[in-house]
């Protein structure tokens, strides 16, 4: 009778437990930080893991960096599915899908700014990565400015040059220290009404 090969779940759930520990640690030390100034014991140090269990786990550096950087595109995908996929589009006024917009665009940028300047530093490095994220960039673009194009009743080129131009305002608007929020001392609700301003003088609405 041939034997089956047993599985040790308990093991199995061990290994994937490190691996998150691991992932998680290098995703909390890229804080704006250079990918190349962070070693592999700086990582296992903070994962609380030794270096041969990361090994096991990792061929090298890079390939956890592939996981923590796939792992920041696909986030910043589901954002942009849960607008682009929302019930909010025959329920809401103008103002306010505009307003939701703007708003999702500063939570995203000011939750990871510092995660977003490491990871915008290591693409310089890594081109394969670059391309990656001009991928992710074009499918979220391509996700959100269709059906506001139709919304709004603009041309798609327009509505995205417009949703481009916010993504990159936002950016510097978030990254520490912030001109708007610590300079003028506004509230990210107030930056949004002043983006949803700016963006419907861009389109002309």
């Amino acid at each position: 009778m041939a034997h089956r090969l047993r599985v040790d779940q308990g093991s199995q759930a061990r290994s994937r437990a490190v691996f998150e520990r691991v992932v998680l640690a290098a995703e909390g030390a890229l804080d704006g930080r250079d990918w190349d100034t962070l070693t592999v014991e700086d990582i296992c140090l903070a994962a609380d893991v030794s270096p041969s269990s990361f090994y096991r786990r990792f061929s090298t550096k890079d390939a956890l960096l592939d996981e923590v950087h796939e792992r920041w595109l696909r986030s910043r995908r589901q954002a942009a599915m849960l607008i682009a996929e929302g019930q909010f589009w025959s329920e809401f006024t103008q103002d306010e899908v505009l307003n939701l917009i703007c708003q999702a665009y500063i939570a995203d940028r000011a939750q990871s700014s510092a995660r977003s300047l490491s990871m915008f530093r290591i693409q310089v490095s890594h081109p394969r990565l670059a391309s990656a994220r001009q991928r992710t960039d074009r499918e979220i673009l391509a996700a959100i400015a269709k059906p506001l194009a139709v919304f709004v009743d603009r041309d798609e080129t327009d509505v995205a040059f417009a949703l481009l131009t916010l993504s990159a305002a936002v950016l510097a608007a978030v990254q520490p220290p912030s001109p708007f929020i610590e300079i003028l001392g506004w509230t990210e609700d107030q930056l949004a009404e002043r983006y949803v301003v700016v963006f419907r003088r861009m389109l002309d609405l």
